[in-house]
């Protein structure tokens, strides 16, 4: 981080963070959805030891990404803004906690974007290029990609 950044103090954490939703059994109908945070400061190996469960839902169908993720977005941007205050070896220290990354599928991610689908005509959330029609389906080809010379051969 640069010098003075927000991460440049030792004494706040970055986060990562992930949902997707799975079958809760071969028979349930029903999915769960969990909310995985990582704290980025730890080590690998410990940082896979120390996963925090920050949300759930669990029903018969998707949950409403608005009504799920809003208390754990307002929570998460209170960590950011306002800190958090605790002690280490006698002394208080006020830490602030900072969201840098969702990691989601590309279903997730269309969801907690609220865009199209992946497989809908405008559905790349990394651009504004429209699929084709091809044989098998909509696909982003190189040739609906106009810009940045994708489209020239190769």
């Amino acid at each position: 981080m640069l010098n003075g950044g927000i991460l440049s103090n030792p004494h706040n954490f970055s986060l990562s963070f992930n949902t997707d939703g799975m079958p809760i059994g071969k028979s349930s109908k029903k999915n769960i959805w969990p909310i995985y945070i990582t704290i980025n400061e730890l080590c690998p190996e410990d940082r896979d030891k120390h996963v925090l469960l920050a949300g759930l839902y669990i029903g018969s169908k998707d949950p409403d990404q608005n009504m799920y993720l809003e208390p754990f977005v307002e929570q998460v941007n209170d960590l950011a803004s306002e800190g958090f205050m605790w002690e280490h070896e006698g002394s208080k220290i006020h830490s602030h906690v900072i969201p840098l990354c969702a990691v989601v599928d590309s279903v997730a991610r269309f969801q907690m974007l609220q865009m199209s689908s992946f497989t809908a005509y405008c559905g790349c959330s990394f651009c504004y290029n429209k699929s084709e029609r091809t044989r098998t389906g909509l696909r982003f080809t190189l040739n609906s990609y106009n810009g940045g010379g994708l489209d020239r051969p190769m």
